[in-house]
């Protein structure tokens, strides 16, 4: 079972918040500026229904690469999955 989104949530707001302070360098490297984005990755991390085993440490760990993973290209509901996706697998 891959990461999915939570019936019922919407996270548009929070993406719309990290992509507003996404910075991406001429090498493609992610930072994000402007503040402390540990609410948007703890409502991202809430926000997502994980395998039932992984640990809630990962599942923090995974969200949080996630979203520099995809920010590199395009942060979305999916790409944001897409690349939780991949992590979990490679944990579990």
């Amino acid at each position: 079972m891959g990461p999915s989104l939570r019936t019922g949530w919407n996270i548009e707001p929070v993406l719309a918040r990290l992509d507003n302070a996404r910075l991406v360098d001429g090498s493609g490297k992610v930072s994000f500026g402007g503040g402390d984005f540990r609410n948007e990755i703890a409502v991202l991390e809430s926000a997502i229904l994980f395998h039932p085993s992984l640990p809630e440490l990962e599942r923090l760990r995974i969200v949080t690469k996630a979203i520099f993973d995809a920010g590199s290209k395009q942060l979305s509901v999916q790409s944001i999955l897409s690349e939780a996706s991949i992590l979990q697998r490679n944990f579990l």
